[in-house]
């Protein structure tokens, strides 16, 4: 018979929500990556973490995979090997941010002192080759009062790995530039303001103009009409004759 303790052990809850977790070094131990890797037999590092806070989430484990060694440089003996690595530069910001030393030499030695040291990380939820959900942390180590950290609790988008926090604080510039008027736009060159124009008739609707008259003519015109408005004139000569005629007629009737 073998002894069974459940009294202390968790369900299983599937990959923690992506966000900020304070988290314990367990161990970290030299490997090689598999024959199915970019690069087969290529020297790596697996750290094995395990969440402390949020209190939750304590107890879950997170791994972290440190790939060292390349095509030229499978051992990763060389320094320059060391030096253009993205895995060797993630894996000195892990021991950076924990408080260990990542001295040259015998890889033992920063290996023990990083056992149980604590760090922050930003974990986020992917999924692999074959489909399945895990988490992941790529090299983002913090510790808990750096200013990137999104915060021990502090949710995570699963896609982009940014914080809920940060992107509130999108939502509020936003928001602040929709409350602010539209600036007025410049107007372009043929939509120069000015008094409005009136409205131009349709050929159909457009009243001819009236011409002018030359002057000689106008004032002959003006002559004729001032001559058939008023009487005609009598000379005295015309009215004497008339007068003297009325009298001879008078004469003869008598």
């Amino acid at each position: 018979m073998a002894k069974s303790f459940f009294s202390e052990t968790g369900e299983w809850s599937g990959p923690i929500p992506a966000g900020g977790y304070k988290c314990a070094i367990m161990s970290i131990e030299r490997g090689k990556t598999s024959e199915q890797a970019q690069t087969p037999g290529a020297k790596k590092y697996t750290a094995a973490l395990k969440v402390i806070e949020p209190k939750k989430h304590a107890g879950s484990a997170l791994f972290d995979t440190f790939t060292i060694g390349n095509e030229d440089d499978p051992k990763a003996q060389l320094q320059e090997t060391w030096a253009s690595s993205a895995g060797a530069k993630k894996l000195k910001r892990l021991l950076k941010r924990a408080g260990v030393p990542a001295v040259d030499g015998d890889d033992e030695e920063w290996m023990d002192a990083a056992q149980g040291q604590e760090v922050c990380a930003h974990v986020t939820k992917e999924r692999d080759e074959n489909g399945q959900v895990r988490n992941r942390i790529n090299g983002n180590y913090f510790k808990e009062n750096d200013d990137d950290f999104v915060g021990v609790g502090e949710s995570l988008e699963a896609e982009g790995g940014r914080s809920s926090r940060g992107n509130a604080k999108a939502n509020g510039k936003a928001q602040h530039s929709a409350a602010r008027p539209a600036r007025r736009q410049p107007v372009e060159d043929d939509e120069e303001e000015g008094p409005p124009q009136r409205r131009a008739k349709p050929d159909d609707e457009e009243e001819e103009a009236p011409k002018a008259r030359p002057a000689k003519q106008a004032k002959a015109d003006d002559d004729d009409e001032e001559e058939e408005k008023a009487p005609p004139k009598r000379t005295a000569a015309k009215g004497a004759r008339a007068a003297k005629k009325s009298d001879d007629d008078d004469d003869d009737e008598d």
